[in-house]
């Protein structure tokens, strides 16, 4: 049922809505990639974690996934959101989902094996 899922959402997804608006789509992606790297990093830091590998936690839980498609599948049909916004959360999920192992490995390079 899983991949009927991501198959529907795909379906849903309104790219002319994401072109009309653009620049808020580009920075809702920035904002949601820097959120997940700025609070997950500062929670590892607190943690006891070092700078580089608070970053590397944050990279690491960067993607969003089901959860935010669910819930703006829902606000879209309630009425409480539009179409741009289911669109925008499933760029958002897309793109994470693949730029996150490219970061990750930037993230790791140099990094010591530990066994």
């Amino acid at each position: 049922l899983i991949p009927l899922f991501f198959v529907n959402m795909g379906v849903e997804t309104d790219l002319q809505a994401l072109g009309a608006i653009g620049v808020l789509a580009i920075s809702f992606l920035a904002i949601a990639m820097f959120d997940k790297i700025v609070g997950c990093g500062l929670g590892a830091l607190l943690s006891g974690f070092g700078f580089k590998d608070s970053l590397r936690v944050g990279v690491g839980m960067m993607p969003r996934a089901e959860v935010a498609l669910i819930m703006a599948s829902i606000g879209v049909r309630a009425g409480v959101v539009g179409q741009s916004l289911l669109s925008m959360t499933v760029m958002v999920v897309l793109l994470t989902s693949l730029v996150t192992p490219i970061l990750v490995k930037f993230a790791f390079k140099g990094a010591k094996r530990e066994t």
